[in-house]
């Protein structure tokens, strides 16, 4: 076709006027439209390569969370439990005073068998009630796994993938050759 319009034109104007240029060629127009694709292809690749660059360093913020609520748990676990621990030891030390003050006093012996026995009774009712705390911090325990900071925690990380997926699925249709961007 195109050489049936040269011959055409070498016969109209003469063999000096029918130079085509490559301004007049089909395939300058392709490029420049290949090259304005490849050029939004490689900006869309940026922008999803900082999204993940974005969403892994959510992901980090979101571990540094759980760690620091973990520790959070675990100081007060310790705070609770030496609490107890504490107050147990001062019980145990006024029951054992009371005694020495009774004994150096001059009380009989039934005074003292009665002293000690109180005093074995209370060593047994406080280490009673100090296995019904231990059992009440770890049900306390079950209970703050989920409480409001934890279920902010998962609500966080949840919307991290969601958005880490949307990401994906952006970056899988940037990279699909069946998807034309004109």
């Amino acid at each position: 076709l195109l050489g049936t319009q040269r011959r055409k034109l070498k016969e109209v104007l003469g063999t000096h006027s029918v130079k085509v240029m490559a301004a007049d060629s089909f395939m300058c127009e392709e490029q420049v439209r290949v090259a304005a694709l490849h050029q939004l292809v490689k900006q869309r690749l940026e922008q999803a390569s900082q999204l993940l660059v974005d969403s892994n360093k959510t992901m980090q913020q979101l571990a540094r969370l759980v760690q620091r609520a973990e520790l959070e748990l675990k100081a007060a676990r310790y705070a609770s439990l030496r609490d107890k621990a504490r107050h147990l030891h001062n019980t145990i030390s006024i029951h054992k005073h009371r005694m020495e003050l009774e004994v150096n006093s001059g009380v009989d012996a039934k005074a003292i068998n009665a002293l000690g026995d109180n005093l074995k009774t209370a060593l047994d009712s406080a280490n009673e009630r100090l296995k019904r705390q231990q059992k009440m911090l770890e049900e306390y325990q079950k209970k703050e796994e989920s409480s409001k900071n934890f279920k902010e925690i998962v609500s966080e990380y949840g919307k991290t993938k969601r958005n880490l997926q949307h990401k994906y699925q952006t970056l899988n249709v940037l990279n699909d050759p069946d998807v034309s961007f004109s």
